[in-house]
């Protein structure tokens, strides 16, 4: 879970630089006030739904890294952050605050990291998977199916893990299936089952 929290801290920083670029660039706003749900609505976020001091301490970040600038006030951030040049290049190339050539994701949308377990990779190992909601959730699916498969009642971590896909697949079929919680379980059943998968080896 820890992987998660992080990949959501870089998530909010890079959701945040985008909604400057584009109040700056599309509606001609250059000082916008830092708000949560204005964040959330211009960027499309599809994550867990971002908290004021999320949003705090990632406008704080850009500017301490020269991506954006303004005056903070103690407990509210920068109140009304501009972007900066270095900024704007980022967004535009649509690369990640994180560093690297790794693309931005501004959405929030959901990252699964596999390492060393073939044998339930959705793609490959160590692959990141970042799709559409559609596309997660047939995803979820495959990948709750290739658990049960794994999943022989050996141990009480399988069979936890074959429970957790069970649910994923109900979840999945109903006529709008709850994303944070297919999040929430997708997530429990990686973790568990990588544990379970090393036993094997």
């Amino acid at each position: 879970m820890t992987s998660e929290l992080i990949d959501r801290v870089w998530s909010i920083r890079d959701a945040v630089l985008k909604w400057l670029y584009l109040k700056a660039m599309v509606d001609g706003n250059r000082h916008p006030v830092l708000q949560a749900d204005d964040i959330a609505k211009t960027v499309e976020w599809q994550g867990d739904p971002l908290t004021p001091l999320e949003v705090v301490e990632a406008s704080e970040w850009l500017r301490d890294q020269e991506y954006a600038s303004g005056t903070g006030t103690w407990g509210h951030g920068v109140v009304r952050p501009s972007i900066t040049p270095k900024g704007e290049a980022l967004a535009d190339a649509g690369k990640s605050v994180r560093g690297g050539n790794t693309p931005a994701d501004p959405q929030g949308v959901t990252t699964i990291h596999i390492g060393n377990s073939t044998d339930v990779a959705i793609e490959s190992p160590g692959a990141t998977e970042i799709t559409t909601v559609t596309e997660q959730i047939k995803r979820a699916v495959a990948f709750a199916k290739a658990v049960e498969k794994v999943a022989d009642g050996s141990s009480e971590a399988l069979e936890h893990a074959q429970q957790i896909a069970l649910e994923i697949k109900a979840e999945a079929a109903q006529p709008q299936p709850n994303q944070s919680r297919l999040k929430q379980l997708l997530a429990s059943l990686v973790h568990l089952s990588s544990q379970a998968l090393q036993d094997f080896e």
